[in-house]
């Protein structure tokens, strides 16, 4: 029988078993685990793999879930994701792979939908930040305020919802992952949708690339060239006018305000001609953004990102601003407002409580893990609270609440 706690936090439970023989010959082993709660609200996910994965190829596994909830030994679904069904595990990153340290991220393919994500017929799993965001929060919070940014033209901004849960391969506890959705036409809804990547890593050259669909079986990297090449034209009277007609501006203008508002670093001052990934309707014929790998969460406040075709835009469309601006308010009386943002905030802190204070003090070595956590999150509010004031200086505050006077 298993006595749990009734609080709902793990607690660590230590065994010794101490053996000695009539000789005197004496042995002690030890045993260290984790008790879950009655009470659990961090999933579990576990791996196991016979032959063990490495980056190039995928190895077959078995995948335990065990949800949020009443504490149970029993796994609430068991997928299985082995190569006759056209799945597997492998490792993933670039330069989270290299990096040495014990947290490297996985790539999981189910042989059916897993249905981590409601609505989604997806198979696939792609463990997110390896090491860098260590409240396990940033791409959560960024992904939700860019998917629910409104729009009065009923056109919706698609991003990777995250699922996060304990890891366990084979057996051995891996602590916290954050799993996101493929960025594809199961995502955002259009089987048609044609998918590009920009990625530094070598050999990329070009380094915005088609990756999906495949170019050997549908081959549209002219229509990438033919938008780069908009882009980077000399100025003319309908210049910006021809772009708008290509690219879904407001979603560009998001797109700015996501790097800005979450100060995300990748790539140095985003040198990226856009957004890391670029998607093409062929039925509209038009572009929009999608965001990925927003774990580099600020140190100071303050920095203007911005990819190159934001600052293109900046430069020689005179609705930039006012369109950057009107986006601005938009989000700030709704994803981005104070209560909103800052309640997500707080909502994805007491999921993962006491779950990441056994994070902190694993992979990170601190002594207080609760302190640590206390401090990064008052010093990461502060930055938020910061930023937010830059942009409302820039494009306006937001309006006050129905009923209440402006402070």
């Amino acid at each position: 029988r298993v006595l749990r706690r009734p609080a709902d936090e793990p607690v660590r439970v230590r065994f010794e078993a101490a053996l000695e023989d009539a000789s005197g010959n004496r042995d002690v082993r030890n045993l260290e685990f984790r008790l879950m709660p009655e009470n659990v609200r961090m999933p579990a996910l576990f791996v196991w793999t016979g032959a063990w994965h490495d980056k190039l190829w995928r190895s077959d596994a078995a995948v335990s879930l065990f949800g949020a909830g009443p504490a149970s030994a029993e796994p609430d679904r068991i997928l299985q994701a082995t190569a006759p069904g056209g799945g597997g595990v492998r490792w993933r990153g670039n330069s989270s792979f290299l990096k040495q340290n014990e947290k490297k991220l996985l790539s999981v393919e189910t042989d059916a939908p897993h249905g981590l994500f409601p609505g989604s017929p997806t198979r696939k799993l792609l463990q997110i930040n390896a090491a860098t965001d260590r409240l396990c929060i940033w791409n959560s919070l960024a992904y939700k305020v860019f998917r629910e940014a409104p729009r009065a033209d009923g056109f919706r901004n698609s991003a990777p919802r995250v699922f996060r849960s304990e890891l366990f391969l084979n057996g051995r506890y891996a602590g916290l992952a954050e799993w996101a959705e493929r960025i594809d036409g199961d995502l955002v809804g259009n089987p048609d949708a044609v998918f590009f990547r920009h990625a530094v890593a070598a050999p990329r050259i070009p380094q915005t690339r088609q990756i999906r669909p495949s170019t050997a079986d549908a081959d549209f990297e002219d229509r990438y060239r033919e938008l780069a090449a908009l882009v980077e034209e000399p100025a003319s009277p309908d210049w910006a006018e021809r772009v708008g007609r290509s690219v879904d501006l407001d979603n560009l203008a998001d797109g700015q305000l996501l790097l800005d508002l979450f100060q995300n670093g990748n790539g140095g001052n985003y040198a990226f001609p856009f957004m890391e990934y670029m998607v093409w309707d062929p039925g509209t014929g038009r572009w929009f953004h999608v965001p990925w790998d927003f774990d580099c969460h600020p140190t100071a406040a303050g920095r203007w990102y911005a990819t190159d075709a934001d600052r293109r835009l900046a430069r020689d469309d005179p609705d930039d601003e006012a369109r950057l601006a009107a986006r601005w308010r938009a989000w700030r009386e709704g994803p981005a407002s104070d209560e909103n943002l800052f309640g997500e905030f707080d909502r994805l802190m007491e999921e993962s409580r006491g779950f990441l204070r056994d994070e902190i003090a694993r992979y990170d070595g601190k002594p207080d893990p609760d302190a640590w956590i206390r401090e990064a999150v008052r010093s990461r509010k502060e930055l938020l609270r910061e930023e937010l004031r830059i942009l409302d200086e820039r494009f306006g505050p937001p309006a006050p609440a129905a009923g209440r006077d402006p402070d």
